[in-house]
């Protein structure tokens, strides 16, 4: 048998929320992020939720740039402790159903999200997502520069990579599941044969409606 794809958002899709969002906040509440720069990233992500903002990029390097000087495992560290604390208890039920019935039929699972490697690797560890495409930070030497390592993981970034994954693994024309909440997705779900729009920003529900794409709504948190 030929081996199938699901490609995997994570914000709104796996788990409620934005993870970049609670990590900030959970960053600030320990006094490790500014004030003026927490106010200004709340803003944004209202304006992005909306669809008023369409581009992550600026923003997200520069609230990167707090991570200069930090070395690996005490990052690792942080992380940890946010996952447990805070997004384990974001995860949806429905998102357990969904990884179990794919893992059932032993189809390749893959997280693209634009969100932080550290962030997204902690979580893909907790629901057995073998392979990750997320945004890189610079290390060298052990220790962060602050600078994101090539490319944010979104939008045509985000296409690129997924492609380029596909090839390189030979799954280019297999058959393919995809999930995401967000339209800067939309060439995502083109791409996959049985695309699906889980709990969708208002452009891509309508979207989604129109093509006839399942609209899954996830709710309840684990």
């Amino acid at each position: 048998m030929d081996k199938e794809v699901v490609i995997l958002d994570l914000d709104n899709t796996l788990v409620k929320g934005q993870s970049q969002k609670l990590f900030i906040s959970y960053l600030f509440k320990r006094k490790l992020f500014p004030t003026w720069l927490y106010f200004k990233l709340l803003i944004w992500f209202v304006f992005y939720r909306l669809g008023i903002v369409k581009e992550p990029e600026q923003v997200m390097r520069e609230a990167f740039r707090l991570f200069r000087g930090h070395n690996f495992s005490e990052i690792e560290s942080v992380v940890d402790d946010f996952f447990n604390t805070v997004l384990k208890n974001t995860i949806f039920a429905d998102t357990e159903n969904l990884l179990e019935e794919h893992k059932l039929k032993r189809r390749v699972l893959v997280l693209a999200t634009n969100v932080l490697e550290p962030i997204a690797s902690r979580i893909a560890k907790f629901l057995k997502i073998p392979n990750i495409l997320s945004t890189k930070l610079e290390l060298i030497g052990g220790v962060y520069t602050g600078e994101v390592e090539g490319k944010i993981i979104y939008g045509q970034n985000k296409l690129e990579a997924l492609k380029k994954f596909l090839e390189e693994n030979e799954l280019s024309h297999v058959q393919k599941w995809a999930y995401s909440d967000h339209i800067s997705d939309i060439s995502i779900l083109e791409l996959a044969d049985f695309p699906s729009a889980v709990n969708p920003d208002p452009k891509l529900f309508q979207e989604a409606r129109r093509r006839g794409w399942p609209i899954l709504l996830f709710k309840k948190t684990i």
